[in-house]
């Protein structure tokens, strides 16, 4: 007489649920983009290994105990990255700038103070503890916060430095995050402005005014929505798992919540990517 099999875990300890298929096999995740199925015949059966990685709680390799979920999380999104605690060290060597204040700016901060990354810098003296804001250091990243329109300008000397910056701007029932500019290898704001003109022969005149004037409201859910996928680009950048907002803009529209990418090319009038960088920079192709 045949036994029934117990039911499988909801989920791996710290990980992804997992539910038992027909023919004996198990299924570990649940968006179809990245879930595995395992047994025998399934396509890709990893056995135990594909089981151990995902499920493997990120404290028990030396990560704090707080990092535990992202570190799953970060594995599902990226399963070709580094293991947890090699993630996560780089995350805490790292320095990232946050350029502008406000709500999303403080937002923003205390999710990367969350997720591990070592150093941050800010305008804000009230963003963050003294104990974890630095006044000045080297930035690995920079964020560059606006409101309706990104100031091409204020970016020149880290495109100089070969510094990655991410354009972040707040408009009326929008807002941009994006792009996030790799000297010498994807489109920057002044490529955006020169494409927009193209199109606007007006814009240099609309943008003068709209980075001169006052800066717009900072509504609650849209500060958190905003520095939420401002962050994702963040973190994807300094693990190397290829941020969507390189050379394009990731448009959240309000209030729905949805989400577009636009992609940007380098403009031929530009000449950015021609640009020499400064030695001792490395940067990796997006």
């Amino acid at each position: 007489m045949s036994r029934a099999l117990p039911p499988p875990p909801a989920t791996t300890p710290a990980g992804p649920p997992v539910a038992r298929r027909p023919g004996g096999l198990l299924q570990i995740g649940s968006t179809p983009r990245s879930a595995t199925v395992l047994g025998p015949g399934a396509p890709g059966a990893g056995g135990p290994e594909v089981l151990d990685r995902l499920g493997r709680p990120a404290g028990g390799v030396g990560v704090e105990a707080r990092l535990a979920a992202d570190g799953t999380a970060w594995n599902a999104f990226d399963p070709a990255g580094p293991a947890p605690a090699q993630r996560f060290a780089a995350r805490a060597a790292a320095v990232v700038a946050v350029v502008g204040g406000g709500r999303t700016a403080r937002l923003l901060l205390q999710l990367l103070e969350d997720a591990g990354v070592g150093a941050l810098v800010t305008e804000d003296p009230a963003a963050l503890p003294p104990a974890r804001a630095r006044p000045a250091a080297p930035a690995d990243l920079v964020v560059l916060i606006t409101h309706h329109a990104a100031h091409a300008v204020r970016a020149d000397g880290l495109l100089a430095d070969g510094v990655p910056h991410l354009s972040v701007v707040l408009r009326d029932t929008d807002a941009v995050v994006g792009p996030l500019v790799v000297p010498g290898r994807s489109a920057c704001l002044r490529c955006l402005d020169l494409h927009v003109t193209d199109a606007d022969p007006g814009w240099p005149a609309v943008v003068d005014a709209f980075v001169h004037g006052p800066r717009g409201a900072e509504e609650s859910a849209t500060a958190r929505a905003v520095a939420g996928l401002a962050g994702l680009q963040v973190l994807a950048h300094l693990d190397g798992a290829g941020a969507a907002a390189v050379g394009a803009t990731l448009e959240l529209l309000l209030p729905e919540g949805t989400v577009r990418q636009r992609w940007w090319s380098a403009h031929p009038q530009c000449g950015c990517v021609d640009l020499p960088l400064p030695a001792g920079r490395p940067v990796r192709d997006p």
